[in-house]
């Protein structure tokens, strides 16, 4: 495989290191579900720049700042893997999503999708967003666990299991206007259901290829009935929506559908997406923030004195990138990128990275790990939480020392909105809630994670306690 993907040294023309292919799946299961070790591993076997394999497709890894650039500099018309180089069944359920779809239809796509996602929007939405996280944080006490009971008020809750429902929730609103309550309880059902799905797609093996449709798999009947269940429900929200006279992201999509503008399978695959396939994703940014603070009583004690000085406009205060609340994020996606692995990139042309020449349409990733945290850039002190540290960081200079939600054009659609909600949960519980890590939470110097989910999602429980 190597030798048919020849990728050079420019200096002696020896081939670019990396792991040999391995059928059928190559190095994808170690990529998605123990990234966070491969990417220390990998580096330190074949230095900072190297090739793996997902399925039969070869992806180039940088770890340097210097490359990053080199890869986002003028390139507006990069290219996405139209399956993330996961294979067929992936293609089936997001395929023609907002963040795989290139050219044209990317183009007309996102030309609607924008505006329901600017930062003028995002803004609009704050008031909206904190008065939701003020109301579920203050149900908290709801997923507390049974077996861990207090006297003194306090309670024990899972951080993944019990937060993951308001961003869910909060980006459904945006397209769904008015969700009644089997709406909400149909939609998590349906992206429990995906989350099989994707599991299967983790798997790798047959469900790479139509063969898995053709033997019937169980993978494949579980996708079949979710694709069949997820066109029903959004025709049925569409037709309730039209009969009352609402104008909302879904009907306006779905007319364009109807009118030939995009594609009906893009706005069903973009709304899979956003919701389901987004919702590990959401999850991770929000407890990772939250986690690293809990583990940090004087960012805490510095955090609750900003909420404070900013008590006069809470809205306002949401909506700013300069506060430590902001910082806060920040260091989170610092410390624990979203994926350890960026989406994969194709570029149009040939890029020289790493002294290696890669040819043109050639799969390229970035490792957000060793970007974000074993940068120099980031000092002595770089495994350490400081959230202070961005306040003396322009953003010009954290451009390609810091791999959060991609980059150019093809940086990811809620970026604004999402940033906003985090800011308003994370506001709330820390105004609410005395909270911190329960003991033994840790394993390694690192968070306990769940190691069967393709992000990672941390296991970790926390103790709450309601303010005076």
């Amino acid at each position: 495989m190597s030798r048919i993907y020849y990728m050079p040294s420019v200096e002696d023309g020896s081939s670019i290191p990396g792991p040999a292919y391995t059928f059928l799946d190559g190095q994808m299961k170690d990529k998605f579900l123990n990234a966070r070790n491969m990417s220390v591993e990998w580096q330190q076997k074949y230095g900072s720049i190297y090739r793996v394999w997902v399925g039969p497709n070869p992806e180039v890894i940088i770890t340097d700042p210097k490359d990053v650039q080199t890869l986002y500099t003028h390139a507006p018309d990069h290219n996405k893997a139209h399956d993330a180089n996961t294979g067929w069944l992936f293609k089936q359920v997001l395929g023609a999503g907002a963040g795989l779809i290139n050219g044209k239809r990317w183009s007309n796509l996102r030309k609607t999708l924008d505006p329901m996602f600017s930062h003028k929007q995002a803004v609009q939405l704050v008031d909206t967003f904190n008065t939701s996280a003020e109301v579920y944080a203050r149900g908290m006490v709801d997923f507390r666990l049974p077996e861990e009971k207090a006297d003194d008020g306090r309670f024990v809750v899972n951080a993944a299991q019990s937060l993951m429902r308001y961003p869910y929730f909060e980006v459904a609103k945006i397209f769904y206007s008015g969700l009644d309550r089997h709406e909400m309880y149909r939609l998590w059902e349906l992206g429990e259901t995906f989350g099989q799905i994707f599991l299967n797609i983790m798997d790798g093996g047959i469900n790479r290829s139509p063969l898995t449709k053709w033997l019937n798999t169980a993978a494949w009947r579980r996708t079949k009935a979710y694709l069949e269940q997820w066109e029903d429900f959004n025709a049925a929200a569409y037709r309730r929506r039209v009969a009352a006279g609402v104008e909302d992201p879904l009907v306006s999509l779905l007319r364009q559908a109807e009118a030939g503008e995009i594609d009906r399978q893009e706005v069903l695959h973009t709304l899979a997406e956003s919701l389901f396939a987004n919702l590990d994703v959401t999850t991770h940014v929000i407890t990772s923030c939250v986690i690293l603070l809990a583990d940090a009583p004087q960012v805490q004690a510095e955090l609750r004195k900003e909420f404070a000085e900013h008590a006069y406009d809470v809205d306002g205060y949401l909506s700013k990138r300069d506060t430590l609340l902001h910082y806060c994020l920040l260091e989170s996606l610092r410390l624990q990128p979203v994926l350890a692995f960026s989406l994969p990139d194709k570029p149009p042309r040939e890029k020289i990275l790493g002294g290696y020449r890669i040819p043109k349409d050639t799969t390229i990733l970035v490792d957000s790990t060793a970007i974000n945290v074993r940068n120099p850039f980031w000092g002595p002190d770089r495994t350490e939480y400081r959230p202070s540290r961005f306040a003396s960081i322009p953003p010009q200079q954290r451009r390609y020392n810091l791999a959060t939600f991609g980059y150019g054009q093809r940086k990811c659609l809620g970026y604004h909105v999402g940033d906003k909600m985090v800011h308003a949960l994370v506001y709330q519980l820390f105004s609410q809630y005395d909270v911190s890590v329960r003991p033994n939470m840790k394993r390694d110097d690192y968070f306990k994670t769940d190691r069967s989910n393709w992000v990672g999602l941390f296991d970790v429980e926390l103790e709450m306690k309601k303010r005076e």
